[in-house]
């Protein structure tokens, strides 16, 4: 079963004669086709409540939200379920075993039956703790099979990691001689132990050179551990997106060590990031924008562009949807480029990342996808393959297009602008200045701009001061929110896969505000005679996230020839 089967759930087929059903949110409201919610069952068959238990009945038999029967009520199963628009429904989980943590939905029953599948564990659970930085965080208790100890963890985190995504892999782990059970047998969640600490591999070795101590030490202080050795994982101790920021920036300040999101994609233990700094000292080549995701396979790769964020990170959850032959390397911004200087053009970046493409596969076929604020770049490079003679596929999902006359842009341009302007009013303020109505203002901004924070963290500013993480992240956003709005697509002879989210096509989304969707299509088919448009449930950021993201695989595989996903023309 793939991680898209898996996110589909369990067909169950439909509801059976003079039985009613609906599909829910938390508040009781109906959610859309193919979006997980709460089963609400009823009809004649339905009972009253439960005998002797007022308080139950009433948590679970609530009136029909609908309203389409007065008086009705439905009874609230607790199961997580997905409805097709052919009435199929599909079982996803259960609602009493869901936790949400850092934004992803986390059913602890499938955790624990893949941590189970494991073939050194013999019994396993799951659960959810404060980490050290008081953000929930995901655990997992193993019982091993006889001459399997002592605890490996990251042995166990590998193996995990090839069968689940990574929201499902535990940030902590504890070895017991056996599960804590209720009287019914089942799993007692409430003795579980809490972890003692982040895990640690089972072999330590201490930090070796200037360049091992400074990141182990940093580690230590984000992170929450007290000790970090040179073999170390970075997400093993429980590191995630925020944290990559707060570490380079404060090896920035402290140490003047320069690493990127790619670092830690490529190099996550202390030994491999210490040895980039130490190649960089040495005068080694600055880091490319290229950035694998995937190496293993046959098929030509997939090169992604990164969005207006300028991040690639939002590509690796779409990796593991894809097929398991499919290569995929993202292109991340590579740093502020205009600090002495002029924002290069996209005509400029797209030649940068050309001649990293080409010294990774020198010959096509050539497999392009570019999003939003990437789609000029990904454009840029489909023009100079194609004018070369190399056989081209080419992506656009949800593409900014004619983006100087798109006044939803310019108003976004300005926040950024505004949102540097006051970070560095903040981050330039004395000691003893009152920033408190500045740092509100900044706050509000960022919470306006950014798209992807952790909800379980949030965005936080410090008392005084911009902080390491923002400022340099809004000039970013500024630098290619600049590119977007200067360039202006020209006409491609090749053929356009064109991926569109609901929110586009509803007409909600800035790149094509102030024009209807038939509009921007008949616009794209001005510059592009050869047109095929694929329709994806969801908005804008959805996509990229389930439940959607398993449809954009599909759409994505199928245009890449491996599947049988059909647009329309």
């Amino acid at each position: 079963m793939t991680e898209a089967d898996a996110d589909r759930g369990v067909p169950i087929g439909t509801p059976i004669t003079d039985t009613r059903v609906l599909v829910v949110d938390e508040d009781l409201g109906p959610v859309p086709f193919g979006v997980p919610g709460e089963l609400l069952v009823g009809g004649p068959g339905l009972a009253r409540g439960y005998l002797g238990r007022p308080d139950l009945t009433a948590d679970r038999f609530v009136p029909d939200p609908s309203g389409t029967v007065p008086g009705a009520r439905l009874y609230r199963t607790g199961d997580i379920i997905r409805r097709a628009p052919d009435g199929t429904l599909s079982f996803i989980g259960r609602r009493d075993g869901q936790v949400k943590i850092r934004g992803h939905r986390v059913e602890l029953a499938e955790v624990e039956a893949a941590l189970g599948g494991l073939p050194s564990v013999r019994a396993a659970a799951a659960g959810v703790h404060p980490g050290p930085d008081g953000h929930k965080r995901l655990a997992g208790y193993v019982v091993l099979e006889p001459g399997h100890g002592p605890l490996d963890v990251a042995a166990l985190r590998e193996q995990l990691r090839r069968r689940v995504p990574d929201h499902l892999v535990p940030g902590a782990w504890v070895e017991l001689p056996a599960l804590p059970l209720t009287a019914n047998g089942k799993i007692d969640r409430a003795a579980l132990p809490e972890p003692a600490g982040p895990a640690v591999t089972s072999a330590f070795t201490a930090p070796r050179t200037p360049a091992e101590r400074a990141v182990a030490e940093v580690w230590a202080e984000v992170l929450g551990v007290e000790r970090v050795g040179v073999d170390d994982d970075f997400h093993v101790l429980g590191g995630h997106s925020l944290a990559v920021l707060r570490i380079t920036a404060l090896l920035r300040e402290r140490h003047g060590i320069e690493l990127t999101v790619r670092s830690f994609l490529e190099h996550p233990t202390v030994a491999g990031l210490a040895g980039l700094a130490g190649a960089a000292e040495a005068g080694a080549p600055a880091a490319e924008s290229l950035v694998w995701l995937r190496r293993e396979g046959t098929r030509p790769p997939l090169f992604c562009v990164h969005p207006g964020g300028g991040s690639a990170h939002w590509y690796r959850p779409l990796v593991k949807y894809l097929h398991p032959d499919q290569p995929v390397a993202a292109f991340a911004w590579p740093g502020l480029q205009a600090e002495h200087g002029p924002v290069p053009s996209t005509e400029r970046m797209a030649e940068r990342y050309l001649a990293e493409l080409r010294a990774e596969a020198p010959h096509g076929p050539y497999r392009l996808f570019g999003w939003c604020g990437g789609s000029g770049i990904a454009s840029e490079l489909a023009h100079r393959l194609t004018a070369e003679g190399e056989e081209v596929t080419f992506i656009l999902l949800d593409p900014g297009l004619d983006n100087h006359e798109r006044h939803e842009l310019w108003q976004e341009f300005r926040l950024i602008e505004s949102c540097v302007a006051k970070l560095e009013e903040l981050a330039a303020a004395p000691p003893g200045q009152d920033t408190s109505v500045l740092r509100t203002e900044a706050l509000a901004l960022l919470e306006h701009l950014v798209d992807d924070v952790d909800p379980e963290v949030g965005i936080v500013l410090p008392e005084h001061g911009a902080g390491e993480v923002w400022l340099p992240s809004a000039k970013m956003w500024r630098e290619v929110m600049e590119l977007c709005l200067t360039y202006r697509h020209r006409p491609y002879p090749g053929r356009l896969h064109l991926i569109a989210s609901d929110e586009l096509a509803d007409g909600k989304h800035e790149v094509a505000s102030g024009q209807s969707f038939p509009d921007y299509l008949a616009r794209w088919r001005e510059l592009t005679g050869d047109v095929t448009l694929h329709r994806i449930t969801g908005d804008h950021f959805g996509v990229m996230k389930p439940p959607h993201l398993g449809r954009l695989a599909e759409a994505v595989t199928g245009i890449l020839g491996g599947g049988s996903e059909q647009g329309t023309g």
